[in-house]
């Protein structure tokens, strides 16, 4: 896959991970953000850690610290 096509699906990605982090914080949304996916919580932990480290296999980009910063964020967020 090449660098443009990482940096979209990392964007995109991204993205996502930070709409998950926006709608947490929304009293009218809260953990219930989760039951939008099939995977649950854990579940779409482990996909944004996969699609992470799938990305950085032999490609580097600012983006990715940043998807990876997100998705810790995210971690350490309360499942509550």
């Amino acid at each position: 896959m090449d660098g443009r096509a990482r940096l979209v699906i990392a964007s995109d990605k991204l993205h996502n991970t930070q709409s998950i982090l926006r709608d947490l914080a929304r009293p009218h949304v809260g953990p219930a953000v989760w039951g939008r996916f099939n995977a649950g919580r854990d579940g779409m932990l482990w996909y944004i850690d996969a699609m992470h480290a799938a990305l950085a296999e032999g490609w580097e980009h600012d983006i990715l610290l940043e998807l990876a910063a997100t998705a810790h964020t995210l971690k350490n967020t309360p499942a509550v």
